[in-house]
């Protein structure tokens, strides 16, 4: 074999330049995608601001939730249990319930489009009753720990606490990450987001299927919502997206050529939910552990290929070994990440604490 001449060189070069130039254009691909998400987020803010909606300026939010009802001819025999859960029996319901709402047929008039909404008082009373818990805005609460608490009855009075923010085995801020139950009428210590509210839109989501499925009793609809769309009292019941936070959803995460361990999972989280976040946080930790199996599995291809596909190949025993480590590993740090995604979620023992549907 020979050393490599002046021709190699040269080709070497040009496949670098290549890549280089390449590299640049993926970044200006970057860069216009950036803009163009930003412009969009622009569009909807200015669509938004063209629409008159008291309810949207004094909360900061507004529809949530959608119901759709078919249009029945007058002459269509019912079932029994389509008479007594008529259109205007659950929107009684919804109603007395504190929730607001809004008829609109469709295009085709066949159909009932009952769009739905809650005031920002009900939300708060509602995750009072069902022990909600809300994220605690870290200043404020190390705010209240240095004041401490010396006034009222004896028994409930206690000094202030000042905790070390310096750690070398976290680089987590000791007043990060903590979640209560929220209470109505306490010091408002909870995390504010840009709806400026202490509720996201996936809390409202949340709060909103309580009150329609908890009992009269209790205030709330006391509608089984996946009942009534079996027993064909409605079409179908899902939530709205919000223009204005989709469209920044999508300039925070829609990212090109970015690695799957920088994604940003929390922005979806605030969003979906932690469910579909967590789906991702775990789409993004398998994809990052599957490059290594792929480095070493593409040799063992290899290997395994210049010996005529013999399974008696030198690399396949270690490949083995390699995989079986691979895969415990792979396991151990998804539970790491689990755990940590959990305690920054204020997830922590949701299966103890979740209501029965």
């Amino acid at each position: 074999m020979g050393t490599p001449g002046f021709v190699d060189f040269v080709v070497v070069v040009g496949l670098c330049m290549i890549l280089c130039y390449m590299l640049r254009i993926l970044k200006q691909i970057s860069e216009n995608w950036k803009a163009a998400m930003k412009q969009r987020i622009k569009a909807a803010m200015e669509k938004r601001k063209m629409v008159k909606d008291t309810f949207r300026n004094t909360y900061g939010y507004s529809w949530d939730y959608v119901m759709v009802f078919n249009v029945t001819p007058v002459k269509t025999k019912l079932k029994d249990v389509q008479n007594e859960n008529s259109l205007k029996f659950i929107l009684g319901r919804l109603s007395d319930a504190g929730l607001q709402n809004k008829l609109f047929y469709s295009v085709q008039r066949d159909e009932v489009y009952c769009k739905i909404r809650c005031p920002l008082p009900r939300l708060l009373k509602e995750a009072d009753r069902i022990n909600y818990k809300l994220l605690l805005e870290p200043a404020g609460l190390a705010n209240k720990l240095r004041a401490g608490n010396e006034k009222g009855p004896i028994e409930k009075q206690w000094k202030g606490v000042e905790v070390p923010s310096t750690s070398i085995e976290t680089y987590i801020d000791p007043y990060e990450y903590i979640y209560c139950d929220y209470r109505q009428g306490e010091d408002p210590m909870y995390q504010r987001y840009p709806n400026d509210t202490i509720l996201r839109g996936v809390d409202r989501l949340k709060l909103i299927s309580s009150i329609i499925s908890t009992r009269l009793s209790d205030g709330g609809a006391f509608l089984d919502v996946f009942k009534l769309i079996k027993n064909k009292c409605m079409i179908t019941y899902f939530p709205l997206h919000d223009a204005v936070e989709l469209r920044d959803l999508e300039e925070r995460w829609l990212r090109m050529c970015q690695p799957p361990w920088r994604q940003y999972v929390t922005p979806v989280k605030d969003y979906f939910g932690e469910k579909i976040g967590l789906f991702f946080l775990f789409l993004g930790h398998y994809t990052t552990w599957l490059l290594p199996a792929a480095i070493i599995g593409f040799f063992a291809w290899i290997n395994v290929a210049s010996e005529n596909n013999s399974p008696d190949a030198v690399i396949i025993p270690y490949f083995a070994v390699f995989v079986g480590v691979w895969s415990t590993l792979f396991l151990e740090y998804w539970k790491r990440k689990e755990k940590l995604a959990a305690m920054k979620w204020g997830t922590v023992g949701f299966e103890d604490t979740q209501q029965d549907r």
